[in-house]
């Protein structure tokens, strides 16, 4: 067996996931020491907003590397988990919402990190500076996480059919050559590859693919 094959192996990718903090965990620690002891005064605003980034951001990779640990299962659009959370039987379902939420979160971080930036760039008389007053700013913030939220409770509720064992027996129909056999483990949540009146995103995305 070459080196190639020794990494493309999922125990590989498993052992990397779970021990990539390692390497992570400092460098985040001189970031948070950096923004958080070493700022300039007249940068401290805009601090608190690249501090939230770090934090969520932080909380994300922790949650994907140790504590989901997700993996993808192809030709079949399921998703499964080897984390800490499936030693403690938490709901696939629930552990997925929170992961994407997270995902979104961060994103949504650094957008507002872009935002501020760029305010904090602009002169104080600046006619975008009067206007998006402090008020406003925070209005920005509340909408862009309750966006957020709503798109993963949507998310949630019409994308991952409740009827996992028909969907499952339809997608070793379609691929019995290359189903994993992971694909059985009631561990593992799959997408409709069907119109099955339940979900709503996946047959219309996989239809448009």
């Amino acid at each position: 067996m070459n080196e190639s094959d020794v990494f493309a192996r999922p125990e590989w990718y498993i052992f990397a996931m779970n021990n990539f903090i390692v390497i992570s965990l400092p460098l985040h620690a001189v970031a948070f020491y950096c923004v958080l002891f070493k700022t300039p005064f007249h940068a401290k605003k805009y601090s608190k907003k690249l501090l939230y980034f770090m934090i969520c951001a932080f909380i994300t990779e922790i949650y994907l590397t140790k504590l989901m640990t997700p993996v993808i299962l192809v030709p079949t659009e399921t998703v499964t988990s080897y984390g800490i959370l499936r030693s403690f039987n938490f709901p696939l379902r629930e552990v997925t919402f929170i992961a994407v939420l997270l995902i979104l979160m961060t994103g949504n971080s650094i957008v507002l990190v872009f935002y501020y930036r760029f305010i904090v760039m602009l002169p104080e008389r600046n006619w975008i500076k009067r206007y998006f007053s402090e008020n406003t700013r925070i209005a920005i913030i509340i909408f862009l996480h309750v966006i957020c939220i709503s798109f993963m409770l949507f998310f949630n509720y019409t994308t991952i059919p409740a009827n996992q064992a028909k969907v499952k027996l339809e997608h070793l129909k379609r691929h019995p050559e290359c189903v994993n056999p992971e694909l059985f483990d009631p561990y593992a949540l799959a997408l409709s590859p069907f119109d099955d009146g339940e979900t709503l995103i996946p047959f219309w995305f996989l239809a448009v693919l």
